[in-house]
């Protein structure tokens, strides 16, 4: 008798079972397609970290696009500073600079070894430097992946998504700054060596266009400030202002590839193209400005410096608002695509871009900083981070 004739099929089942296996084959091959279009389509993106990260938060749970991402957990200090990349929280502690996903996971961690450490981030890498040192370090969400030293302090940075960074030194050579540019590859695209002190400089957010104010003293000991706009990579500038008696403390690049300077005396607004559209001067010295995505905000001290008043305006220097009072003194500002969020003495405020009526609500008891991932802000603190939702900002 053959010896398959003593087990008994029940044929549902068996036809069942074939299907599965096909499907297992099915779903194999979909995932070495889907794995083949990662690596070749998202060549750049789609490094081994990031496919181990990928395959380590595949998570089929139905209600985890609800919660994950709320609250984020993570061990900080009071000092620490924060920002986004490639969706992760970057933290930079007294001595340790991380990266946690949005369910409480490190990504990344190191020791950084700065004494004043500085966090710039874009959409896909951050800088940390030393505001009292020459050294300079580039990560992603995974990894660290370049190191700078210079012979000079590092006083200002900037990087793009595309991965362009910009330094600026305050050198020790015979120039009183220069301008590093590097690409993503961290190759040296151009440098810019002034007899000036750079105060700030930005990169447009696809890496294509760089600005960088600079202050010095004419002839007759009277302050003058320099802007000068151009192309990455390129070394004629396309646009080059002189300012007279004042002096610029911030520059930053709109969503649209315009962009605003903030002197002691005005807010100027620039096209895409360097030219001046518009300048604004301030009612009165600001006490704090923030430059965002689609405008410029602004605050205003009262004659009792414990209250401020705020003033909006949009990329063209248009004031959609005027004289709105905060009621206290403002700890820090954030933004998202509706809002600018203001944290006031343990208080949050809300002010709607289009002008409609602010709202208020109380923050965390814990001391914290606002910081935005560009879609949504959080309240972060020593431990965790908080995303403010509609409730939670009072409306």
């Amino acid at each position: 008798m053959d010896q398959r004739d003593d087990y008994v099929k029940n044929y549902g089942y068996y036809r069942t079972a074939q299907r599965l296996r096909v499907a297992r084959y099915t779903a194999l091959f979909v995932f070495l397609i889907f794995t083949a279009v990662l690596f070749f389509a998202f060549r750049q993106e789609m490094t081994m970290n990031h496919f181990r990260y990928l395959l380590r938060n595949i998570d089929f749970s139905s209600n985890v696009s609800l919660f994950a991402g709320d609250t984020i957990y993570y061990n900080g200090d009071d000092d620490s500073a924060f920002g986004f990349v490639s969706g992760g929280l970057a933290v930079v502690s007294d001595a340790h600079v991380f990266v946690t996903d949005r369910a409480s996971g490190t990504t990344f961690s190191e020791h950084h070894g700065y004494k004043a450490p500085r966090l710039v981030s874009s959409e896909k890498y951050m800088l940390v430097y030393d505001r009292s040192g020459s050294s300079l370090s580039v990560y992603s969400a995974f990894s660290h992946l370049k190191s700078f030293d210079y012979n000079g302090t590092v006083v200002a940075a900037a990087t793009a998504s595309d991965g362009t960074v910009a330094v600026a030194v305050v050198g020790e050579d015979e120039y009183y700054s220069t301008v590093y540019v590097y690409n993503q590859s961290f190759e040296l695209l151009n440098t810019v060596s002034k007899y000036k002190y750079v105060t700030s400089l930005a990169l447009s957010d696809d890496g294509s266009s760089l600005a960088i104010g600079s202050v010095y003293a004419d002839t007759g000991g009277e302050i003058r400030s320099e802007l000068l706009f151009l192309e990455v990579g390129k070394k004629k500038e396309k646009a080059k202002i002189d300012l007279e008696n004042e002096a610029i403390w911030q520059l930053s690049f709109f969503e649209n590839d315009s962009f605003a300077v903030m002197t002691d005396r005005a807010v100027l607004f620039f096209d895409d193209d360097g030219k001046l559209v518009k300048r604004v001067d301030y009612p009165a010295t600001p006490s704090g400005a923030y430059i965002g995505k689609e405008g410029v905000l602004i605050l205003i001290s009262a004659a009792d410096s414990r209250y401020q008043s705020a003033y909006l305006y949009d990329e063209d220097g248009d004031c959609d608002r005027k004289n709105y009072a905060i009621g206290g003194t403002c700890e820090s500002i954030a933004e998202d695509g509706k809002y600018y969020y203001l944290s006031v003495e343990k208080e949050l405020l809300t002010l709607e871009k289009d002008g409609d009526s602010p709202a208020r609500a109380k923050l965390p008891k814990d001391a914290g900083q606002l910081v935005s991932d560009g879609e949504r802000v959080y309240y972060a603190t020593s431990s965790y981070a908080k995303m403010l939702d509609d409730k939670a900002i009072g409306r």
